[in-house]
């Protein structure tokens, strides 16, 4: 996604629900991002495979939030 932040999202016949996930990291991570700056803030996303509008519905709320600096400086 870049602006130091990586949306990482899978769906996994085991998963019940739409689980997500934050882990931070105080020096920065080398994910290939677009901007090819380093990745502080990961969002992981897994989805049940049975329900693809869930996810959709999961990506569209999380990237909503992610275009407010205020959201992804907190």
């Amino acid at each position: 996604m870049g602006k130091g932040v990586a949306v990482p999202h899978v769906k996994h016949p085991a998963a019940k629900n739409v689980i997500g996930a934050v882990g931070l990291s105080a020096e920065g991570i080398d994910f290939s991002s677009l901007d090819e700056q380093p990745v502080y803030s990961v969002i992981l996303l897994i989805s049940p495979t049975d329900n693809p509008d869930k996810h959709l519905q999961a990506m569209e709320n999380v990237f909503k939030h992610l275009q407010k600096e205020r959201f992804r400086s907190s």
